[in-house]
C-alpha cells in the first residue's frame, strides 16, 4: 500500500482539511478582481507547520482554473527580489505578447522592462527582447533609480497591458518576511497605486507573524492594503479529518484512544500530523487494519527523532553560539510568549545587551514578537526540542 500521508515544505496533502472557508474566500476574491473588481491583496500568516505553503499552492491551483497569468515566488535570506521580479514580469509580457491587437502595448512594456533590468542591473540577456538602445528612448521608462517609483511604472504598464489582453496577474510570494525593507515598500507603494487605478493585478502571500510589524514599518497603510489572515492549527473535528481521511482508501482506520494520543502529541498542526501518520503507517498489515494507541505509542520515539533531525536541528545549527544559548535560556518559562525583561534577568544581562541577539533570532525566522516587549518561537514544540538537548547535555 502507498503511505498516503506527506509531510513536507508546502507538500500537498492526500486531504486538505479544516481550510475550506479560506479558499472559498479566495475564489471570490479572484473572481471578482476578474470581473472587474478590486483586488483584495491577501496574506496568509502563522507559525510554521500550520500549512500556509500548502495554502499557497492551493492558489495556484485556483489561479489556474480561473485563467489567470501567476507566478510563484519563493524567498529566502538571500533572495535578489529585483531580479527575481524582473524575471515574472518578463514571463508575463511574454505570455500577452501573443495577442496582434496589443502589439504597441507590448513593446512599450519590453521597454520599461529592459530600462528596469539595466536600471538594477540585473543579469539576464533575455530580457532584452531584441528592443535596442535607440528603440528604448522612444518609449517610457523605469530609470529613475528610485526603486519604489520604477516599480511602480513597471507594474502599471504591466496592468494596462493586462487589461487590454483581458487577463488577471498573480503575484503568489512565500516567506514573504524575508524581503528586504526597500523591497517590501516598493511592493507596497506599486500595488497601492495598482488598486487606485483598478488594475488587475494581485499578490497573495505567505509569511510568518513577523510579516505584520515589518509591513507596517514599511508602509503605515499596509493594513489597510493587505487582507492577514491568520493560519493557525487545526480545530479538533479537522485534524481527525486530517489524521483519518488519508488512510480510508486503504481501509484502514484508528481507534479512538489512538486518534487522542496523535493530535495531542502533535497538537494538531497539519505537517506533525502528517508526519506522525507516515510513520505509523509502516505497522499496518493490510486492508481492515485499526491503528491503536499502543502502535502510536510504539512509534512516538521514532516520530520526536524524526522531527527533531528533520524540523528541528536545521534550524537550531543555524544559530551562533549566542544565539543557541539565548533559546535555551528561553525554555525556563513554562508559557509561550515570554517577557523579554524577564529573559534578560534570567541571562543574568540587560534588555539592551541581549535585544541584538533577539533580532537576529527574528530575523532568522526562529522568533516573532506577538506585542511589545515579548517573544515566542515560530516553530511549534520547539521548546520541548530545546528541553531534550539540555536534558542530554546533563
Amino acid at each position: 500500500m502507498t503511505n498516503p500521508y506527506k509531510p513536507g515544505a508546502g507538500t500537498m496533502p492526500e486531504y486538505l482539511a479544516g481550510r475550506d472557508d479560506i479558499i472559498d474566500n479566495i475564489k471570490t476574491i479572484l473572481l471578482d478582481l476578474r470581473d472587474g473588481g478590486m483586488a483584495t491583496h491577501t496574506i496568509f500568516y502563522g507559525v510554521r507547520g500550520v500549512g500556509k505553503t500548502v495554502l499557497l499552492n492551493k492558489v495556484e491551483d485556483i489561479a489556474a482554473t480561473y485563467n489567470y497569468l501567476y507566478e510563484h515566488i519563493e524567498c529566502d535570506e538571500h533572495f535578489d527580489f529585483v531580479h527575481s521580479i524582473t524575471l515574472t514580469c518578463k514571463y508575463f509580457i511574454r505570455q500577452m505578447s501573443r495577442m496582434e491587437s496589443v502589439k504597441a502595448l507590448v513593446e512599450n512594456a519590453k521597454a520599461v522592462l529592459l530600462s528596469f533590468k539595466m536600471t538594477y542591473g540585473v543579469e539576464d540577456n533575455d530580457v532584452s527582447f531584441g528592443v535596442d538602445a535607440d528603440t528604448l528612448n522612444t518609449f517610457e521608462t523605469a530609470n529613475s533609480g528610485d526603486l519604489s517609483r520604477d516599480l511602480l511604472t513597471l507594474f502599471i504598464t504591466l496592468g494596462e497591458l493586462a487589461v487590454k489582453c483581458k487577463k488577471q496577474i498573480c503575484f503568489l510570494i512565500d516567506e514573504i518576511q524575508n524581503l528586504k525593507k526597500k523591497d517590501l515598500t516598493a511592493l507596497i507603494v506599486s500595488l497601492h497605486r495598482v488598486n487606485q487605478l483598478n488594475l488587475p493585478i494581485i499578490l497573495i502571500g505567505a509569511g510568518l507573524p513577523t510579516i505584520l510589524r515589518i509591513s507596517s514599518d514599511a508602509k503605515s497603510y499596509a493594513e489597510r492594503l493587505f487582507d492577514f489572515v491568520k493560519i493557525t492549527s487545526l480545530k479538533q473535528y479537522d485534524a481527525v479529518k486530517a489524521l483519518t481521511e488519508p488512510a480510508k482508501k486503504s481501509k484502514i482506520r484508528y481507534s479512538g484512544e489512538a486518534i487522542k494520543y496523535i493530535l495531542n502529541a502533535t497538537g494538531n498542526y497539519p505537517y506533525f500530523i502528517q508526519q506522525y501518520g507516515r510513520i505509523l503507517w509502516k505497522l499496518s498489515n493490510g486492508i481492515g487494519y485499526e491503528f491503536t494507541k499502543d502502535d502510536a505509542e510504539n512509534v512516538y520515539n521514532e516520530y520526536i527523532e524524526k522531527i527533531d533531525d528533520s524540523f528541528f536541528s536545521t534550524r537550531f545549527n543555524k544559530s551562533t553560539k549566542a544565539e543557541k544559548n539565548f533559546l535555551l535560556a528561553m525554555v525556563s518559562f513554562d508559557k509561550f510568549p515570554c517577557s523579554t525583561k524577564e529573559l534578560a534577568i534570567k541571562m543574568n544581562s540587560n534588555q539592551s545587551k541581549i535585544s541584538p541577539i533577539r533580532n537576529n533570532l527574528i530575523n532568522k525566522g526562529l522568533l516573532y514578537a506577538p506585542s511589545y516587549g515579548e517573544i515566542d518561537f515560530t516553530v511549534p514544540f520547539f521548546d520541548d526540542y530545546l528541553r531534550r538537548i539540555l536534558l542530554e547535555k546533563g
